[in-house]
């Protein structure tokens, strides 16, 4: 099997249930309130697969993917371990650890040590935003404020924002994103990109890694042929 510098991760549309459901106030002070959540962005794995399999029809190879099998009432993939599950659910804490193992196993297949090149790291997610700073969206790209991408504008800074640029092709294809341009990006906003992108981006030690979140609307998520046509439209 051929497979290309690319991964999929999916945190939070997994159907498994552990042994205690996250309550806010059992987790650490320093644990963001404002980003609690218990509720699955839904159709997010299916939108993943459809992406994959576009994927491999363009380019007759395949992504990497990591998606998460336990539903986010009991473990945020994509939050910081003390913050992600009760801390007493073994069977959570195992989960978590073999999620975020498995990404690590991925992204050194793609870039094997001492080997210079880059890989692509995709965290797909859902957002209920509809509007971000007045502007009407159905996808929010995250990069944490261009950091998680910096291996990418080191080789040349017209690979993300120019015209064969993700956003700008979005664009293109009729796709309402947040945020439309480099200013609006480095100015940071909500969802900008969370605990994977920030963890495994390229402005981590990991060199060459360059980690993107995708925020895609329920409209688009919650029908089959939305989704199969926006995963088209990413592939």
């Amino acid at each position: 099997m051929t497979k290309i510098k690319l991964l999929f991760t999916c945190p939070h549309n997994g159907t498994q249930h552990t042994d205690k459901i996250r309550v806010i106030d059992d987790l650490p002070n320093t644990c963001i309130r404002s980003e609690f959540s218990i509720v699955n962005d839904i159709g997010t794995e299916d939108l993943t697969e459809r992406i994959i399999t576009h994927i491999h029809r363009l380019s007759g190879k395949d992504p990497y993917k990591q998606i998460a099998k336990v539903d986010r009432e009991y473990v945020d993939h994509n939050r910081e371990g003390l913050c992600a599950y009760q801390e007493s659910d073994l069977r959570a804490h195992t989960a978590y650890t073999e999620y975020h193992e498995g990404i690590l196993q991925k992204i050194e297949e793609m870039l094997p040590q001492n080997e210079n090149g880059i890989a692509f790291l995709f965290d797909i997610h859902g957002t209920d935003n509809v509007e971000v700073k007045g502007n009407f969206i159905e996808v929010i790209i995250g990069t944490d404020k261009g950091n998680s991408r910096q291996s990418l504008t080191e080789i040349n800074p017209d690979y993300f924002w120019g015209p064969h640029g993700l956003i700008p092709l979005l664009k293109k294809n009729g796709i309402r994103v947040f945020p439309s341009n480099e200013s609006e990006e480095i100015a940071g906003f909500e969802l900008d990109g969370g605990y994977t992108i920030q963890t495994y981006g390229s402005s981590q030690p990991i060199k060459g890694l360059i980690a993107i979140q995708i925020e895609v609307i329920r409209s688009i998520r919650g029908g089959m042929y939305c989704r199969e046509k926006f995963a088209s439209d990413i592939a």
